[in-house]
């Protein structure tokens, strides 16, 4: 299932995003490292975005665990040179490995 996440999805959050910056740091050393202390730092501007009109984090769950999660945020680059298009990206994507290929991170 995908949903909307919800504060008591943050500590399953931080965890998937201390694995999405090992698997960064495995594809090169040039790739930033965490601080001691990223993941709880993490948590805690996660659960401040939540209620933010300009961010969406979503969550995989499945048999109610949290396997994935994704962050995306709307923004309008450089509106004082070009017309309003709110525009978006995904700042963060992970699915633990056990349960990549199935489509969660498509849906």
């Amino acid at each position: 299932m995908i949903r909307l996440a919800t504060v008591s999805d943050v500590p399953a959050i931080s965890r998937l995003w201390e694995k999405l910056v090992a698997y960064h740091q495995a594809l090169g050393q040039d790739m930033p490292a965490a601080v001691p202390d990223g993941a709880a730092r993490y948590g805690r501007s996660l659960a401040d975005r939540l209620d933010d009109n300009h961010t969406r984090v979503l969550v995989a769950e499945v048999d109610g665990q949290v396997v994935g999660y994704v962050l995306g945020v709307v923004v309008d680059l450089m509106p004082e040179i070009f017309e309003h298009h709110a525009g978006g990206f995904l700042a963060d994507i992970f699915v633990e490995e056990s349960y990549r290929g199935r489509g969660l991170g498509r849906a």
